[in-house]
């Protein structure tokens, strides 16, 4: 039982003499292929396969592994983020739109814009410690928002090292902590 396409895609070449190139399911036989067709005589056609069926079921096991990641990304309360070893912000999640900003606005700028002054050293030493050593130590700080408030953050973040231990980039999560903190100054 052969898909009615790929009889009609070698009928093609074989009538106009154009190659073509697809990649294409195999339902019958369960494998996907790599398809190069081409005219070898007037009114006949050539075919080379590749099987392509592992190849495709990793891109399929990838993109549904992407896909829970970005479910998450998105539907936490927490803003996930990525910086790079030099401070540069790699990735925030669309939670950062709580302090007013949209990722655009932070992606590639330094994390330390945006930490309040009266923070910078203690998120400095936390950073370059972490970075060293490898610890993940949940730190709580300010961040300006895009309004000019401050709002109160708890951030954990866990480096990842190349083969060779160099520090590639530290990915973690923050969260609001602000209400929590005025009820504990409430409480004071």
């Amino acid at each position: 039982d052969i898909e009615d396409y790929w009889i009609k895609a070698y009928g093609k070449v074989a009538i106009s003499g154009k190659s073509i190139e697809f990649e294409a399911p195999a339902n019958s036989f369960g494998k996907h292929y790599h398809v190069d067709a081409f005219q070898n005589q007037p009114g006949q056609f050539a075919v080379i396969f590749s099987d392509i069926t592992k190849r495709k079921q990793a891109e399929e096991k990838a993109k549904a592994s992407e896909e829970k990641y970005q479910t998450l990304v998105k539907n936490s309360y927490d803003i996930a983020y990525s910086v790079k070893p030099n401070g540069i912000i790699e990735f925030v999640g669309p939670q950062i739109s709580h302090l007013g900003y949209t990722a655009e606005e932070v992606i590639s700028k330094n994390f330390l814009d945006f930490v309040a002054p009266d923070y910078k050293q203690i998120v400095i030493t936390n950073f370059d410690k972490g970075t060293r050593d490898g610890t993940s130590i949940p730190i709580e700080f300010q961040l300006c928002g895009k309004d000019g408030k401050h709002y109160w953050v708890e951030a954990v973040g866990k480096i990842s090292y190349d083969q060779s231990g160099k520090p590639l980039i530290q990915v973690g999560i923050m969260r609001d902590i602000s209400e929590r903190k005025q009820v504990e100054n409430d409480l004071k």
